[in-house]
């Protein structure tokens, strides 16, 4: 929790069950009521999409290519980033809950073409129909983040029957994931017994990008956690042990993803989140 004066800033984190893993990284929980108070997150390139519910003030998003100030939708799906497109503002009393998904989820969930919503941030009851508003209103009718997540785990469970079989894109995600990004993607190809066309091809459907920007975007934001668990490791160690030429390359797809230092970044969600980096993955939560 981060405290400023009378400003309460705190993000929750919950593991999704075994009978949701496949589908589900994790659940994130957000509340603030900073009076005055603004707050600003970052919203760099990331590997996962989202599904975010707003239930309180509106959260502003501010887009860094056109200047358009806009607010956030209370039910929005937002896909994998690869770049810094947007960041938020955030002030008055928010109450957001949000579901982070494997990397094919949408593809083996909804049936969407994940594509569709990569670099973007649509109405979820849009793209999604029905279903989505009426979770939402489950969503709502909750009175603490754990019924939330059990809201949210029967929807999905009930959701995942009628899924099919285990599907090759999301087996090369979860290798991509388990080698942070270093690998070659030839190589993992070749490990699934596709030609690497027809993987990017796949992959980008599924996923909603390249194979190879997947990984680059992974080992960037495993620098990050890698950084922020273990501050005594120096960045130039960090940068070799994640397979870049040095420590400017590192530097270099650092503000390419984030338009910003590896330093600066880590020092903005050092703000958002007091400091502490106890919770898996907490460094690439994008709230």
């Amino acid at each position: 929790m981060r405290r400023n004066g009378d400003a309460v800033h705190s993000i929750q984190f919950s593991k999704p069950s075994d009978a949701t893993k496949r589908f589900i990284r994790f659940y994130g929980h957000r509340e603030s009521n900073l009076g005055s108070s603004v707050l600003i997150h970052p919203v760099p390139a990331r590997s996962e999409p989202v599904l975010d519910f707003q239930f309180a003030d509106e959260i502003q998003i501010h887009s860094l290519g056109d200047g358009v100030i806009r607010g956030a939708k209370s039910a929005a799906l937002i896909g994998l980033q690869t770049h810094r497109r947007v960041e938020q503002a955030i002030r008055g009393r928010i109450e957001s809950f949000s579901i982070f998904f494997q990397p094919a989820a949408l593809s083996v969930l909804f049936g969407l073409p994940a594509i569709v919503v990569t670099n973007a941030d649509l109405d979820a009851h849009g793209v999604l129909g029905r279903l989505v508003g009426g979770l939402r209103e489950r969503l709502g009718n909750c009175g603490s983040f754990l019924e939330r997540v059990r809201v949210a785990e029967a929807f999905f469970i009930d959701l995942s029957s009628k899924t099919p079989g285990f599907d090759i894109v999301e087996s090369v995600a979860h290798q991509i994931r388990r080698q942070h990004g270093v690998c070659q993607i030839d190589a993992v190809a070749r490990s699934a017994g596709l030609s690497s066309r027809t993987l990017h091809r796949r992959f980008k459907q599924s996923v909603g990008l390249s194979p190879k920007i997947f990984a680059r975007i992974v080992r960037f934001e495993s620098v990050l956690q890698t950084k922020a668990t273990s501050p005594k490791l120096t960045w130039t160690d960090i940068a070799h042990g994640f397979g870049y030429h040095d420590q400017m390359h590192m530097v270099h797809d650092f503000h390419s993803l984030s338009t910003d230092t590896p330093s600066g970044l880590l020092r903005h969600l050092e703000n958002i989140f007091s400091g502490d980096f106890s919770t898996v993955d907490k460094t690439h939560i994008l709230l």
